[in-house]
């Protein structure tokens, strides 16, 4: 009896093993199966923000990704792959002609300002001469992590971008310096320069460690434009927002994600912290009243994205332009994600009706639309879409304290305000249940309710907001809107003729 049960168990031990063997082959299955549907998922419907998130999430999955891979390879007994880069190195990457926004490894022929990319988010390329991989501008990362290597030779020439530490006693009070790039080696605002008749200071989006190229962007306008002896005329200032994730260096002032934008107080500084909209109060302060730019006669602040976010709202509540006698101050607003309205009027529109028509941000559909605007009812956000930044109530923030809103709103009218946006900046992510919402790889705007109830997309924001802007006013105001046949990307809304005009000029313009 003792050897049948000793066979017995012996019996059924083995089967048993080799089912808990199958069990945890088909877990694994599984578990890979669902990492790969929640990478398609997120990356379809997250809420981008900006080309920054976008990076971040594919490096997270094409990491796991390739480890998994390097790992399944070493077990097997043949030895690891190795990529051209590790995920760990950073490099530059050059443009060989204008007209193309592939920027390729080989830097011996190079056009413009290089970029710099993770080897993670670089592709291989089989065109000729291009070094054998590639990497575009969505993907690309501040200068600053490819700060241990030496700027290519080829492309020192091509757009020249140097940084400065600007500080007044306000921001010494923080205990840290403003950074900021000027370009064409030019000297920064500390420094006495006769020639300087425009200054063009251009804000960097949401993906905040590339003011350098921003600047790079407005300075390949400028050049294509103006005489050589007019380049000379014109200063391009960036300033540039570090966030904590940025390795901003210790000295430098940063914010937290986003807030810069919304004139919010720094996160780094002491004893004091400091709004970013005081920051260019002070920036403003120092061109003009310095007396270290004696032939200045313009100023322009030129945003795209998050940068046209906090020019809108600057323009409207910033301090420094009542306070400043002399040069005219413009501003121009490219693509903003949405803006900041005055009362709780917003676009009425029927989503079926616009559906009917062609999609409901097809370039003709959001042209030909007339748009009526009253207070939401029975909305999903409550009255959160009134509130900062999508509209000024609520809690504002510090540098408010100093401000009057109702004054702001109703000077905002007599300031020359310029629109840009992109007749094909259409995607929303958020707004993928709608029936006419085709699939759109575009980079995507805000889908909040908040966001929404301005438009559906930005483009269909900005034409909404220029109806409004015409409504609150009465057509009394001086601001414009251009479109500009291109995406939401800066590098094309920049080298479009349309925004050149209207942000450049002509050598006529310098007398």
């Amino acid at each position: 009896l003792k050897q049948w049960q000793q066979q017995r168990r012996k019996a059924r031990f083995i089967p048993c093993s080799r089912n808990w063997s199958v069990v945890a082959m088909s877990v694994i299955l599984k578990a890979c199966i669902a990492l790969a549907l929640v990478k398609r998922c997120w990356l379809q419907h997250i809420h981008w923000k900006d080309y920054d998130t976008v990076s971040a999430v594919q490096t997270f999955v094409s990491t796991a990704t390739r480890q998994r891979r390097d790992a399944h390879t070493t077990v097997q007994g043949s030895e690891p792959r190795l990529d051209a880069q590790s995920d760990s190195e950073y490099q530059y990457y050059c443009r060989h002609e204008i007209s193309s926004a592939q920027y390729f490894s080989n830097c011996s022929a190079c056009i413009a300002g290089p970029i710099c990319c993770k080897g993670s988010q670089t592709e291989e390329s089989a065109v000729p001469h291009s070094g054998g991989r590639s990497c575009s501008l969505r993907f690309s990362v501040g200068h600053s992590f490819c700060a241990s290597q030496s700027t290519p030779k080829t492309c020192q020439g091509a757009c020249p971008a140097t940084k400065h530490g600007f500080t007044t006693p306000a921001i010494s009070k923080t205990g840290r310096v403003f950074p900021y790039w000027t370009l064409n080696g030019i000297n920064g605002v500390d420094q006495v320069n006769t020639n300087i008749q425009w200054v063009l200071i251009v804000f960097h989006g949401f993906h905040n460690n590339d003011g350098d190229r921003k600047a790079c962007y407005l300075m390949d306008a400028v050049r294509s434009r103006l005489s050589e002896e007019n380049q000379r005329r014109v200063l391009v200032i960036a300033p540039q927002f570090w966030t904590i994730s940025d390795k901003a260096p210790d000295n430098e002032l940063t914010w937290a994600r986003g807030a810069w934008c919304r004139g919010e107080q720094s996160s780094t500084g002491s004893p004091e912290t400091i709004s970013s909209y005081l920051v260019i109060d002070e920036i403003l302060q120092v061109l003009v009243n310095s007396g270290r730019f004696p032939s200045l006669r313009k100023i322009k602040l030129v945003g795209h994205s998050a940068g046209g976010q906090f020019v809108q709202r600057y323009a409207a509540f910033g301090q420094a332009y009542e306070r400043l006698k002399g040069p005219s101050i413009e501003f121009v607003v490219g693509s903003p994600n949405f803006l900041s309205y005055f009362d709780m009027r917003r676009p009425v529109f029927n989503v079926s009706s616009l559906c009917k028509a062609g999609g409901y941000c097809h370039v003709d559909t959001v042209l030909s639309s007339r748009f009526s605007f009253q207070a939401p009812s029975n909305s999903k956000c409550g009255t959160s879409y009134q509130k900062w930044p999508y509209g000024v109530n609520g809690a504002l923030p510090p540098y408010f304290n100093g401000v009057d809103v109702d004054a702001g709103i109703s000077l905002f009218k007599t300031k020359k305000v310029t629109y840009l946006v992109g007749s094909l900046d259409t995607c929303n992510g958020g707004a993928r249940s709608l029936p006419c919402q085709p699939p759109c790889s575009e980079i995507t705007c805000e889908g909040s309710c908040e966001a929404n109830k301005q438009g559906l997309c930005r483009h269909m924001r900005l034409h909404a907001w220029f109806q409004y802007l015409d409504l609150f006013y009465k057509g009394d105001h001086r601001h414009t809107l251009h479109d500009t046949p291109v995406g939401h990307s800066p590098y094309d809304v920049y080298k479009s003729e349309i925004a050149r005009s209207q942000i450049i000029g002509t050598d006529a313009d310098f007398p």
